[in-house]
């Protein structure tokens, strides 16, 4: 298995050296002579060299010395996918600013390749630069909209300084990809924050739809309906929790409350009873 993990990994790593290699082949001209040639073969002869190196090392865990490997890579060729290798490593070891600069260098010379964008983004995100960072998932968002995990972070990022973008964007994230737990639950503590209490309501109800026998979803769902003044769907909610559960007195209160919020005093007296 470990064997497999590892032709697997160097087969995505070559393929990754490989394509950069393949531009840096096609922008060649033909009167290239043959001398300058058996250089420039030479040179990326090494560089892959040392590349497959640092990968072998990453794979074991080695960061540190998987980036000297990669810097060994660079100084034969710059690549994209060298510099990409470089930043990811400096990542797992805290190394912030350098794996951004790393990561910078090959969004720059692959602006369309939204990998190397997304670990730009991270790198950004660990070193607390939170608005330069949803600058690249917004970019990455432009060049693939099916990318979820850039709208994600990218709402997320807005979440505490821009809330109600932020909400606009979970919504869309559900209008296009369908519910997600994470995504609804978001958007119901964002909602309610905002006192949007109908949509609130709204993800809470789709909440319920992926875990219908959650009874504490149930409840919230409950209150956030009376928070909106959706009184008949408060009582269908805690009906429904009624019958599930008789003997709970919490639900009995609930609803004899909303019996009284609308001065339905029979009714709340005979819930009280």
């Amino acid at each position: 298995m470990l064997r497999m993990s590892i032709v697997w990994f160097l087969a995505v790593a070559l393929g990754l050296l490989a394509g950069c290699a393949g531009s840096r082949e096609a922008a060649k001209t033909g009167a290239e002579e043959n001398s300058g040639a058996k250089v420039s073969d030479y040179m990326h002869e090494k560089a892959k060299q040392s590349f497959i190196n640092g990968s072998l090392y990453e794979m074991k865990g080695d960061n540190a010395q998987a980036i000297l490997e990669y810097q060994d890579a660079l100084s034969y060729e710059k690549n994209a996918a060298i510099y990409y290798a470089l930043s990811r490593n400096y990542t797992r070891l805290g190394k912030n600013s350098l794996a951004i600069e790393a990561a910078k260098a090959a969004v720059q010379m692959d602006p369309d390749n939204v990998d190397y964008r997304s670990t730009l983004a991270a790198s950004y995100m660990a070193a607390y630069e939170t608005d330069t960072a949803a600058q690249e998932f917004e970019e990455i968002i432009k060049r693939d909209s099916s990318n979820i995990d850039a709208w994600y972070n990218l709402a997320r990022l807005y979440q505490p300084r821009k809330p109600l973008q932020a909400l606009d964007l979970y919504e869309q994230i559900t209008a296009r990809f369908g519910p997600e737990w994470e995504v609804l639950l978001q958007t119901a503590e964002l909602a309610n924050k905002l006192r949007q209490f109908n949509k609130a309501a709204d993800a809470l109800n789709q909440m319920t739809e992926i875990d219908p026998g959650n009874q504490a979803l149930l409840h919230t769902l409950a209150q956030t309906y009376v928070r909106a003044e959706n009184y008949d769907r408060a009582l269908a909610v805690l009906s429904e929790l009624h019958e599930s559960n008789p003997n709970d007195l919490d639900v009995l209160a609930e609803e004899a409350g909303i019996h009284l919020l609308r001065k339905e005093y029979k009714q709340a007296s005979q819930e009280f009873d």
